[in-house]
């Protein structure tokens, strides 16, 4: 019954992603592509940090090179949004750890192809206030081991090879309309 709610839940937050980044599922975007009016507006919702959510939902997370972005898989979140009276409505969603969903995020989401050590930047529709990343090496899932890796900005450095990478974002309520902390998971591959 799990499985089935894994997948159940991985299904609706991949339609969210597929509408958030833009990204369809197992094809990369071309960077060149102009952006529409409306990727325009939302360009600006992601650099101000006063600005409410589109959505009562965490932000999605788009993983990119410079030339292609693919989605990331969102997971365990709690997330928090001021109403327009001044009263807060938060909401609690739990999953099984990345490394538990890998199956499902590879069936789903669009590995990001990386042949030698390099830079992605982690575009999320509205920047968090601290974000944490973890490695996994995926010739060894099995024993949980992972890196925690240092963040740039919004920027990681990235080593070629399978790896999954768990990002962990945090949005603290300093003058905005929202807060809270979200899960994320990406695949890396040659």
């Amino acid at each position: 019954m799990k499985k089935y709610v894994c997948m159940l839940l991985m299904f609706c937050m991949f339609l969210g992603c597929f509408a958030g980044c833009n990204v369809a599922e197992k094809d990369p975007i071309d960077s060149t592509e102009q952006p529409t009016e409306s990727q325009s507006e939302g360009a600006e919702t992601q650099t101000t940090s006063t600005s409410k959510p589109a959505t009562n939902e965490p932000p999605f997370l788009c993983v990119s090179n410079g030339e292609i972005s693919v989605g990331a898989w969102r997971g365990t979140y709690s997330w928090t949004v001021e109403n327009e009276d001044g009263e807060g409505r938060t909401v609690h969603a739990d999953s099984e750890h990345p490394l538990d969903c890998l199956e499902t995020i590879q069936s789903t989401f669009e590995a990001m192809k990386v042949s030698q050590d390099t830079t992605l930047a982690l575009d999320f529709e509205f920047a968090p206030t601290s974000i944490m990343v973890r490695r996994y090496n995926l010739k060894d899932a099995d024993s949980g081991a992972y890196e925690e890796i240092p963040v740039n900005g919004s920027s990681i450095e990235v080593r070629s090879g399978a790896y999954l990478y768990e990002v962990i974002a945090k949005w603290e309520s300093n003058n905005t309309l929202y807060s809270g902390t979200v899960q994320y998971a990406f695949c890396t591959e040659n």
